[in-house]
C-alpha cells in the first residue's frame, strides 16, 4: 500500500469518525433538550394539584373496584369485588384508625382497630358473631374468646 493510499484511508476514517462525533454531540445535546422539557413538565405538574372529596378507581367495564373519599373526620379506602361487595375498608378519624375485611357475603371477619389507648385485633365468625378480641389495654394485654352467641368462654388474663 503506497503512502498517497494509507492517507487516502486516514483521511476517510477521519471523516467517519467525525460524523459519528458529530452524530453523537446531536444525540448528547437532544438528550439533554428532552430532559430538561421533562424536568420543566414534572416541576409544572408538580404545581397543578388534584383535588377532590372522592375518587372511583374503575375497571375495564367501568365498575367500580375501590374508592377513596372523606367520610366523617376523616378518609376513607374501600376495595370492591367483582360483584361489587366491600371486601376492605381503610380508614383514619380522630378517634382513631381501623383496617377491616369482609367475606363474599360482605360479613366483616376481620378487624384492626387502634384508637388513642387501646389497639384491637377482633375476628368474627361466618355469621358475623364477634368470636376473638386481642387488646392492649392500660392494665396490660387481653385475650377474650366467645361461643356463637356472644358469651366469653374463655379470657386472659382472668
Amino acid at each position: 500500500m503506497t503512502i498517497e493510499e494509507r492517507m487516502e484511508k486516514v483521511e476517510m476514517e477521519l471523516a467517519r469518525a467525525k460524523r459519528r462525533n458529530h452524530l453523537l454531540l446531536s444525540c448528547v445535546l437532544l438528550s439533554f433538550v428532552l430532559l430538561a422539557a421533562a424536568m420543566t413538565a414534572g416541576i409544572s405538574n408538580r404545581k397543578n394539584i388534584i383535588e377532590a372529596s372522592e375518587f372511583n378507581l374503575l375497571d375495564v367495564n367501568g365498575e367500580t373496584i375501590a374508592y377513596l373519599a372523606v367520610e366523617g373526620d376523616g378518609p376513607m379506602l374501600k376495595f370492591f369485588d367483582k360483584n361489587q361487595k366491600t371486601r376492605f375498608i381503610l380508614s383514619a378519624a380522630k378517634e382513631g384508625s381501623a383496617m377491616s375485611f369482609f367475606d363474599e357475603n360482605t360479613e366483616i371477619r376481620a378487624g384492626l382497630y387502634v384508637s388513642k389507648d387501646e389497639p384491637r385485633l377482633l375476628l368474627w365468625d361466618e355469621n358475623g358473631k364477634r368470636r376473638a378480641c386481642l387488646a392492649v389495654l392500660k392494665d396490660g394485654p387481653e385475650l377474650d374468646l366467645f361461643d356463637p352467641n356472644g358469651k366469653v368462654i374463655w379470657e386472659a388474663p382472668r
